[in-house]
């Protein structure tokens, strides 16, 4: 008989969850190999706890609980989070909402549940940070920073001696344009970063700069772009903009910047479009255009490159998103309302809807040849963001072919295809899960008769086993469910000892609601 198995996870309860269409297993193995790393925030009796979530095709493998003394209050407004890439360390900010300044930038020990190095800044107060996060070494870690007298500087700290960092002014990096900076990631050669000012028009698009700290070198043309009301694939450097296009029907409404009426289309190494110059924008190519959303400047409103490059999807708060592929074919993706798109992955992308007061579900979608399937990997209590996710666009080559246009009579190149359909009976099943969850939140759960349950740290079966729940032994119901690698996980309470044990996999329970 299947041992049972379980791990450890904060997090997580239990709405009734939206109807998804799981994938065959045999889709799941298929999957291409990748990591989105997501911090989960939640309160219990009014304190701030955080966990920072791996999501894989598998599901959610890893639950790392974040330090408490890692968040400076209580009522703390997290603003960014960055991660070592040996996932050892993580550095956060975080805003007082009494006074509009900022906690100082603090860095814990993930792997030693330790904290707190704080990153001195030789600042006054200050009011913001931008990270730039830390080196592929994990050894160094990057930030900029602003006071309340607009003073910045650019930080670089030394994570493996623990206290030492160089201040830059930014005007020695940049010139005199730059209060601070805006600041990207920390590559092999150097960290991408641009000028920018605080309490003004702050950059929204432009050509990233690499600035090497250990050398001092400063690549001015990186041929490298970034634009906020869109999105960049990482590895071609194919740029989507929300923007208004004048071949298209359009709203002519005043506003902060013309209403964009179309997502424009920008080939690798080339500048993206200029979202507030219609005139300009005759030149770059619609890749999608509805005649029914005339307006897409709604703060909802995202572009995602999808299945490594090969597609991006168009996202609000409604209940249908557009998938577009490169040959200008369109797909409507059914959707719940208040869903928003996580990450884009290699084979599809990740969802967050929302399942309930303070709970979010997390839907990967799969990319297979039968269609876009959709598997639920939990729900869970709180609120959810994006640290991080897999770099996509590499299997494209060189010179991947450009989207098709959208032809200018304002109609879409192929018609949207009929919606996937969802589960009809709404019943929330784990992928390699025939059964639906029995246990609820709260509730006294017991193992069936037989074999003993498992209690483990971690979302796979490898991980460390902390306990065993005895056949037909009793325990409480803390948390869940959550699904992954072919099992309905729960997290419960056996005799003080805390953790996750399965409930199902295939068509067998392995434990049971008590009464």
């Amino acid at each position: 008989m299947l041992n049972r198995r379980s791990y450890s996870l904060l997090a997580v309860m239990l709405i009734a969850a939206f109807g998804i269409v799981t994938p065959s297993p045999a889709a799941a193995q298929n999957s291409a190999p990748y990591q989105v790393f997501a911090y989960l925030e939640n309160r219990v009796n009014g304190a701030l706890q955080g966990t920072v979530l791996v999501i894989e095709p598998a599901g959610i493998t890893q639950a790392i609980p974040i330090p408490p003394a890692l968040f400076p209050a209580p009522d703390a407004l997290v603003s960014e989070i960055a991660l070592s890439p040996d996932l050892r360390l993580i550095a956060l900010w975080a805003m007082n909402p009494a006074t509009f300044t900022a906690y100082p930038a603090q860095i814990a020990d993930l792997d030693a549940q330790t904290c707190c190095v704080g990153i001195p800044t030789g600042l006054n107060t200050p009011i913001a940070y931008d990270f730039a996060g830390f080196d592929p070494s994990s050894r160094s870690f990057a930030m900029a920073a602003v006071d309340d007298q607009y003073e910045g500087r650019l930080i670089v700290f030394d994570t493996a001696s623990g206290g030492t960092g160089d201040a830059f002014p930014p005007i020695a990096i940049l010139g005199e344009e730059a209060l601070w900076a805006r600041m990207d990631s920390w590559q092999a050669d150097g960290i991408r970063l641009h000028p920018n000012c605080y309490a003004c028009e702050g950059v929204i698009e432009g050509e990233w700069r690499i600035w090497n700290p250990r050398t001092g070198a400063v690549t001015a043309a990186s041929g490298e772009y970034f634009v906020d009301f869109g999105a960049v694939l990482p590895a071609t450097g194919e740029a989507l903009t929300f923007a208004q296009h004048p071949a298209y029907p359009f709203n002519p409404e005043e506003g902060m910047f013309p209403r964009p009426n179309a997502v424009l289309y920008t080939a690798s190494g080339a500048p993206p479009s200029v979202f507030n110059d219609p005139a300009a924008n005759a030149a770059y190519p619609a890749a999608f255009f509805s005649a029914a959303n005339l307006d897409l400047s709604d703060d909802a409103e995202s572009i995602t490159w999808v299945n490594d490059g090969a597609a991006f999807l168009v996202s609000d708060n409604s209940a249908m998103w557009t998938l577009v592929n490169r040959d200008g074919g369109q797909q409507a993706i059914p959707v719940a309302p208040g869903s928003r798109v996580l990450a884009g992955t290699p084979d599809g992308w990740i969802a967050v809807g929302e399942a309930g007061a303070e709970s979010v579900e997390i839907v990967k979608a799969t990319n297979t040849p039968g269609g876009i399937t959709f598997q639920s990997l939990g729900v869970l209590n709180g609120t959810i963001r994006l640290i991080s996710a897999p770099a996509l666009g590499t299997s494209l080559g060189d010179a991947p072919a450009p989207f098709a246009a959208v032809p200018q009579s304002g109609q879409s190149a192929q018609a949207p295809a009929a919606p996937t359909p969802m589960n009809p009976t709404g019943v929330y099943v784990c992928e390699g899960v025939a059964v639906p969850p029995r246990l609820t939140v709260n509730g006294i759960g017991r193992v069936t008769p037989g074999l003993p349950n498992n209690i483990r740290q971690q979302p796979n079966t490898s991980a460390t086993v902390i306990g065993r729940i005895p056949g037909e032994g009793v325990f409480r119901v803390i948390n869940g469910p959550l699904c992954s690698g072919g099992f309905t996980w729960w997290q419960v309470d056996y005799e003080g000892a805390q953790g996750y044990t399965v409930e199902a996999s295939g068509s067998d329970y392995y434990a049971e609601p008590a009464s």
